[in-house]
């Protein structure tokens, strides 16, 4: 049992669905030429966000992140900024993505997010080895100062063999770049001061 509020409501509805089935062609029809306009427009500026993909993860590779002269410290500023670019070109592919959503056409952005991820892992790598050369300079500094009536060999030993494994852990990519390479000679071959 319905109530008289609930009847009103319900009143017509049967119509009211007829007359908006009837008008639905024409106002596909009329808004057809807006809905291209819009995905046109969502398609120019997914290959605007994919360049700019491109020149920050070519701005990243190049811009000396990966080099010895960088240092700990010049690395991890470089990472940063690199993440904080990131994370607003990432805030525009959701906005875009939103778009492209409404426009039925998500495949528009989709080679965009996928630079985006790759950028992503590209910074993440990086600032790994980096983390480790700042691990392996700590651990060789210690070692450097340790007399040799307290060297513990099975300590360093192991020490070296994580560092190694740290390394291997952070995939193919690791060895081309030259903080890397710095990195597995620098386990590979401690040296102590007596």
């Amino acid at each position: 049992a319905l109530s008289a509020k609930q009847l009103a409501r319900v009143d017509g509805a049967a119509e009211k669905w007829a007359a908006a089935k009837k008008a639905a062609p024409a106002v596909k029809k009329a808004t057809k030429a807006h809905a291209e306009a819009e995905a046109a427009a969502v398609a120019e500026r997914a290959r605007a966000l994919e360049t700019r993909v491109a020149d920050a993860r070519a701005h990243f590779a190049t811009g000396g992140v990966g080099e010895l002269e960088a240092g700990v410290d010049g690395a991890y500023a470089k990472c940063d900024d690199a993440h904080a670019l990131l994370v607003e070109l990432e805030r525009e592919h959701a906005a875009l993505l939103e778009m492209a959503e409404i426009c039925d056409n998500v495949e528009l952005v989709e080679r965009a997010r996928a630079q985006l991820g790759e950028a992503r892992t590209e910074v993440v790598l990086v600032k790994g080895m980096w983390d480790l050369v700042a691990v392996s300079e700590g651990l060789l500094a210690q070692w450097e100062r340790t007399l040799w009536a307290h060297i513990d060999t099975a300590a360093i030993e192991e020490e070296t063999k994580q560092l190694l494994k740290a390394l291997r852990a952070l995939g193919a990519r690791a060895p081309a770049r030259p903080c890397a390479a710095q990195l597995r000679r620098a386990a590979r071959a401690p040296t102590l001061r007596a």
